[in-house]
């Protein structure tokens, strides 16, 4: 965007030494000055509001972010801590989210962007006092979505039981105090789908 202050107007030279200077060039020139400096800090302002700062958080607000090369950056690490009621597990606490579970409950997966961005959250689950069993749901805009869930590939064993590996399993079951089971789910409408796959357990 260009600056619209233009210093042209602005007579340098004036008042002219030696000569009868009217004092109307004085308020020209002084007018000149303030109109660029109304429009040096409107511009001033929209940058400190609207431009990315390396010495504090900065918003894009939705916005595309292109050709960028990144270097040593992170993901943020939600922890909630303790949970034995029904909660949902937001998309916009971070990508990266860990609970520690104490009750059966029902873990709803909530505000995830717009369609036609891919979102993605993984989630760390361990236990206390005992198995637990979670419900995993999903919303969109505060109505029930669906979870479509990784059915994994399909093996026979030698006495013909079938096992699937990578099986998101049904039900969920967090059955460890220290090695987490990890699962992660992403959606590309908006939460109104959201694909679940079973990364494991890590022991």
């Amino acid at each position: 965007m260009a600056s619209s202050i233009n210093t042209d107007n602005i007579k340098t030279n004036y008042p002219v030494a030696g000569e009868n200077n009217d004092t109307q060039g004085f308020r020209d020139n002084f007018s000149e000055i303030a109109g660029n400096l109304n429009a040096a800090e409107s511009e001033i302002t929209a940058l400190q509001n609207n431009t990315a700062k390396t010495n504090a958080e900065s918003q894009f607000f939705g916005n595309r972010i292109t050709n960028a090369e990144f270097d040593q950056t992170t993901t943020t690490v939600y922890q909630f801590g303790n949970v034995d009621t029904d909660q949902n597990v937001n998309f916009q606490n971070g990508l990266y989210q860990t609970l520690i579970v104490g009750g059966d409950i029902t873990l709803t997966l909530d505000g995830w962007p717009e369609a036609e961005r891919l979102a993605k959250i993984t989630v760390s689950l361990v236990q206390i006092n005992g198995e637990r069993t979670i419900d995993w749901r999903t919303l969109k805009d505060g109505n029930p979505g669906t979870i479509k869930r990784n059915q994994g590939e399909a093996f026979l064993l030698s006495d013909s039981t079938e096992i699937r590996l990578g099986n998101f399993p049904d039900p969920f079951v967090v059955d460890s105090e220290t090695n987490p089971t990890v699962v992660e789910f992403w959606t590309t409408d908006g939460g109104a789908t959201v694909h679940a796959n079973l990364v494991g357990k890590f022991v």
